[in-house]
This record gives structure tokens, C-alpha cells and sequence, in this order.
């Protein structure tokens, strides 16, 4: 792929790469952030995020046009994201649940919203993430998961109370 995405690069003009490259240093590290609490792991996070944009590259001539070309980066990122999350769920066997021991609880308990966050659904962990971490409006939320603005509604709602289940036992 390398070889392709040099030569491409070289036949689009200046103006063009100047603003993807724009882009790119604005939405790259704020992309990896919201990727962190979708996957859990920095390293995954930084390379579901580089493949979203180099597909964004790929299609910088008509992405470049739209009127937010970081919601299109997102949606790709984040459905990349929610496949590596299935993959990895494959990948471990669920028999070694019921053997793991349980953490022992010290007096002085540790509020952690991000492993609260990451035991949240995909679609309910994206909204959480990009509503309440990225400011977006729910209808911003609703446009960047692909869904109906009364879903994204739904799955911020699931997600607080799911979220206040969680940490109930912080309060």
C-alpha cells in the first residue's frame, strides 16, 4: 500500500495536501483520545486512528468538500474501532471468567469512569465519549455513529444509567 499512497500524494496539489495535512495535525490527537476509551489501549488506539486517516487521505478530494471532514474521519475510525473490539472479544476465551479472582476492596476506593466507560456497548461508549468528552451536540453524535438522533438520544440515556450502576458504589 505504500508505494500507492506516495504516488497518489504526489499527483494531488499542494493547496490540498497543505489542508489534509491541516487536518491532520488537528484531529489526529483528539481522534486518538476519544479512540483510547472506544479500545482501552494507547497503541491500538494510535493505529485505528491512523488507518481512518489514511482512508481520509484516500478521499481527501470529494471528503475535503464536505462541510466536517473530522465527522467523516470519526465515523471510520470508530467503526474500525467497534470491529477490533469484536475481534478481540473472539480472541478471548470466556472460560477463564469464572476462575479469575475477584479484586480485593481497599478502604480507599478509586473513582475510574474510564473502566466504567469501557464496559459500556460499543455505540453507547462512542456516544459517551464524543457527547460528554468532545462537547458534540446529539445530533452531531447521531450523524458521526450513522444513526437517528432519537437513537443517539437512547444510547446516551442507556449509558448514564448503566454508568450510575457502575458507580454507585462510589458515592
Amino acid at each position: 500500500m505504500g508505494k500507492e499512497f506516495f504516488a497518489l500524494k504526489s499527483i494531488w496539489s499542494q493547496r490540498s495536501s497543505r489542508d489534509f495535512d491541516e487536518h491532520f495535525r488537528t484531529q489526529f490527537p483528539r481522534l486518538v483520545y476519544e479512540l483510547r476509551y472506544i479500545v482501552g489501549v494507547d497503541s491500538l488506539a494510535r493505529d485505528i486512528a491512523q488507518e481512518a486517516f489514511i482512508r481520509q487521505y484516500v478521499a481527501w478530494a470529494r471528503v475535503s468538500h464536505y462541510d466536517k471532514p473530522g465527522a467523516w474521519v470519526r465515523r471510520v475510525a470508530f467503526r474500525l474501532a467497534f470491529n477490533a473490539r469484536r475481534q478481540q472479544s473472539r480472541e478471548t476465551p470466556l472460560d477463564n471468567a469464572d476462575t479469575a479472582q475477584a479484586p480485593s476492596v481497599d478502604v480507599e476506593k478509586v473513582l475510574d469512569v474510564r473502566a466504567a466507560i469501557a464496559k459500556l456497548p460499543d455505540a453507547q461508549r462512542a456516544a459517551v465519549v464524543l457527547h460528554y468528552y468532545r462537547d458534540y451536540r446529539v445530533a452531531e453524535v447521531a450523524r458521526i455513529l450513522g444513526c437517528r438522533e432519537s437513537t443517539a438520544k437512547a444510547h446516551l440515556f442507556k449509558a448514564r444509567t448503566r454508568l450510575a450502576e457502575l458507580l454507585v458504589a462510589y458515592s
